[in-house]
Order: structure tokens, then C-alpha cells, then sequence
């Protein structure tokens, strides 16, 4: 027996992943930011370096996009890449001043955003949702 397109769980997730980067993405507009730079630089927030790998393994990117995607936050102005001190040969991220001023501004909006799942799904089915989330991610 077939079940319907719209129960199958991959699609499901993915068109929830669409629907809910769609609504952080017009939270953050205002702020003339997007959810993949402001996942950067919530990373990138603790003000210690970052190798392109450690962003790639925090993101959960591949790192082609986590690299063109510096490059654009670069230009901006919001990060900034250093020669590790101890190694010359990797290459270290950085946020900038500039940068831990738009992750302040984008603090508001976010949560904002958070609260109102919370307050849709209700605590407990939130809380269920990650655990959930986590634990497919974590055995993927």
C-alpha cells in the first residue's frame, strides 16, 4: 500500500526545513541579514578562530559553501580570515567588530522567531521536536 507524498517523512522534514527558512529569512531581512550568516557568526560569536573544517563540521555544510560563503561575509566586512598564530598554514575565522554588532542585532529577531515556534508546537512538543531532530542527525 502507497501512503500519500505528504506523509513521508523526508518530505515532511524538507518542507518544514523550507517553510521555517523562509519565515527566519524575513525575520532577519530588517536586518539586511540572512539565516546562513547569522548561523556564522553565532559560531563564530565566542571570538576564538575557526578552521574552515570546524565551521563545516559546526554548520553542518560542505566546505565549498561554508568558503563562498565566507567570502561574502568578508566583503561585508562581518568576518575575517588570520593565519593561525601557532601555524602559518591554516587559516583561521574570525568575527569582527562589525560582526558581533550585527549578531546583537539579529539576537532580538531570532528569538522572536524561537518563541514563536515554542508557543505554536507548545513546550513539551518543542522540546520532543529536538530531541528528535538531534537524535536523526546525530545516527545520520
Amino acid at each position: 500500500m502507497q501512503k500519500s507524498l505528504d506523509l513521508f517523512l523526508p518530505v515532511l522534514i524538507e518542507n518544514a526545513h523550507r517553510h521555517l527558512t523562509q519565515r527566519l529569512t524575513e525575520a532577519l531581512a530588517a536586518e539586511g541579514m540572512q539565516p546562513d550568516f547569522w548561523r556564522v557568526l553565532f559560531v563564530l560569536g565566542d571570538e576564538k578562530g575557526k578552521t574552515m573544517g570546524d565551521l563545516a563540521d559546526s554548520l553542518s555544510m560542505n566546505p565549498p559553501k561554508v568558503s563562498k560563503l565566507m567570502d561574502k561575509m568578508v566583503s561585508k566586512g562581518l568576518v575575517l580570515r588570520k593565519a593561525d598564530e601557532d601555524d602559518n598554514r591554516r587559516i583561521l575565522a574570525y568575527i569582527t567588530d562589525k560582526g558581533l554588532s550585527a549578531l546583537a542585532r539579529m539576537h532580538e529577531p531570532v528569538e522572536r522567531f524561537e518563541s514563536e515556534l515554542q508557543e505554536k508546537l507548545g513546550l513539551a512538543s518543542h522540546k520532543q521536536l529536538q530531541k528528535l531532530l538531534i537524535k536523526l542527525h546525530d545516527e545520520a
